[in-house]
């Protein structure tokens, strides 16, 4: 993968980057909690850089475990249905999923009291995206669990007082097959209404502090091509106009590129000039852009 500038990013001592972050939603039934793992650090348009995730030897999902203030519960998870997404965007980063989604729905047993078990539906679902047409290099492992805030199969409350920890997945890289991105874990106690983030766990053991995903993607010494352009006319039928609020009639490069990350065109174009489209097949597709100051942005386009 071509190497690109950014800022800001933890390196490793071997001089690679990578970083954990996290995105926390709370809903009305449940807690989402997001791990975004990054091979090469972070910048708006991408996740960009010469290393990669081994999809084979990085871990599937992180762990799980649920505590009541008497018994500890390990999650045991079963493997649900394989289903295939469209390329995503997370804040202002696009990404392409390499390769299919698995949902996991664990079951938590109490090894100490396997006659007092207690349900607490987690729905974990776990993808590996890569950077734009770059074959199949991963770049992102992510997860997302849905902590309920109810008991199955009985629907009560979660009991006021109820830890759990949950924690991201382990990223092995793609030449050197060493461990590069450890497992952070990210704790929550249970206060009536919603699951808090803690900064120790139940034994006073401290916690990760992970920075938001949103914060670091949305940093401006990266967003600022991404959020000066836009497309029109999309749909388009036989031509496309990249518009720059900031830069009306600065050159750029483009790749047009389908859905599977495969390079249809690419050239060379000014902003608010006619980009052809009429070759391309009817379908969604995604431009990459570059300007004359190294930024990289990616917006997609539907040809009809």
């Amino acid at each position: 993968m071509k190497k690109t500038l950014f800022f800001c990013i933890l390196f490793s001592s071997l001089g690679f980057s990578q970083q954990v972050l996290k995105r926390i939603t709370q809903a009305s039934s449940y807690t989402e909690v997001e791990f975004f793992v990054l091979r090469n650090g972070a910048s708006s348009g991408n996740v960009l850089g010469s290393n990669s995730f081994d999809t084979f030897l990085s871990s599937l999902y992180g762990s799980v475990k649920l505590y009541d203030n008497q018994y500890i519960y390990e999650g045991v998870v079963t493997l649900g249905d394989y289903t295939t997404i469209a390329p995503t965007a997370v804040c202002n980063g696009t990404f392409l999923v390499s390769s299919s989604r698995a949902d996991f729905i664990p079951s938590f047993s109490n090894s100490f009291n396997v006659n007092n078990p207690i349900v607490l539906p987690v729905t974990i679902d776990t993808n590996n995206y890569r950077e734009l047409a770059q074959g199949t290099n991963v770049d992102l492992l992510y997860t997302r669990l849905k902590i309920a805030k109810v008991l199955l199969p009985n629907y009560d409350p979660v009991p006021t007082g109820t830890w759990i920890t949950v924690s991201s997945r382990e990223g092995v890289d793609a030449v050197t097959d060493q461990v590069v991105v450890p497992s952070k874990r990210l704790g929550f106690r249970f206060d009536g209404t919603d699951w808090v983030l803690q900064t120790t766990d139940w034994l006073n053991v401290p916690l990760d502090v992970l920075q938001d995903v949103c914060d670091l993607l949305s940093n401006p010494a990266f967003g600022s091509l991404e959020s000066s352009i836009s497309i029109a006319p999309n749909p388009s039928k036989n031509f496309i106009t990249i518009q720059n609020k900031a830069n009306a009639d600065g050159n750029f490069e483009y790749q047009i590129i389908d859905i599977t990350g495969r390079i249809i065109t690419n050239g060379k174009s000014v902003f608010n000039e006619n980009i052809n489209t009429e070759s391309l097949s009817n379908g969604n597709y995604i431009i990459k852009i570059s300007n004359e100051n190294n930024e990289v942005a990616f917006k997609k386009f539907i040809k009809i």
